[in-house]
């Protein structure tokens, strides 16, 4: 008896012809891909035409940036541009190299400002508000805050001033300045060399008339609020103050001798 000839499966021969369009289908996109990707290199309008910086940054003297121009916007390396300017110009915060399309490179950040002299192995340098090393001390950056007493470290410009002391001082720095009866005075300097004790140095402004603030590190914040309140008084002269001690349980004031 003769053996019926066995019909092809329609499932593979469905099969077969979606491969089949499958494999079109992706030809065709790596064509298209490869098409558009030659376009993308070679057009003119994705070639970078402007660099530019937002206004708060000032001019930027950085040849690097200059030679963008004319490179395709696709090959700049942003985060090699940005990696360069964060080491030529610690003092931006918040830096970003982006791209603009279709042919910008553009620049933004926030500039940071001196805040402080810190004393470190020796030498002054100058820290922003929010701890970063910014180099030596400029002709611009006018009569800032001294502040000693901090662990030696590196102070290579663009990084982060480190420490619980170093947090300690700047935000008793920053809540001098904020508080009106305090700030009406000039800090010229606080002192953290004394394991249990912070030293502040005031001077009166345009007189010679200057006194010291003593009070222990751990209640430091605490204890600036006590000053404020105690110089508030009208019964208390500031021209008559050399110095306040608030390591006891009450303030202690040493008055300046008068001349008779």
């Amino acid at each position: 008896m003769a053996k019926r000839k066995q019909k092809s499966s329609p499932i593979s021969i469905d099969f077969l012809h979606r491969g089949i369009i499958a494999a079109l289908i992706l030809a065709a996109f790596i064509i298209s891909w490869v098409a558009l990707s030659s376009y993308i290199r070679n057009s003119g309008i994705f070639t970078v035409h402007a660099v530019t910086a937002v206004e708060s940054l000032g001019a930027l003297d950085f040849p690097d940036l200059e030679r963008l121009k004319g490179k395709n916007i696709f090959s700049v390396d942003l985060e090699n541009v940005q990696a360069k300017i964060a080491v030529r110009y610690p003092q931006i915060a918040d830096l970003k190299v982006m791209r603009r399309f279709p042919d910008e490179i553009s620049v933004s950040g926030t500039r940071r400002a001196a805040f402080a002299e810190v004393l470190v192995d020796g030498r002054m340098v100058v820290v922003s508000r929010d701890g970063y090393f910014l180099g030596n001390p400029g002709k611009d950056d006018g009569a800032l805050i001294v502040i000693r007493g901090l662990a030696r470290q590196r102070t290579t410009p663009g990084t982060l001033v480190s420490g619980s002391l170093v947090t300690l001082a700047l935000q008793s720095v920053e809540q001098v300045l904020k508080d009106p009866t305090l700030s009406a005075f000039h800090l010229r300097s606080l002192d953290l060399s004394d394991a249990g004790r912070i030293l502040f140095s005031f001077v009166r402004p345009d007189t010679i008339v200057k006194f010291d603030v003593i009070m222990e590190k751990d209640s430091c914040l605490a204890k600036l609020k006590t000053v404020s309140a105690m110089l508030a008084r009208p019964e208390l002269s500031a021209d008559e103050i050399k110095y306040i001690d608030l390591r006891f349980e009450s303030p202690v004031i040493g008055k300046r001798k008068t001349r008779k």
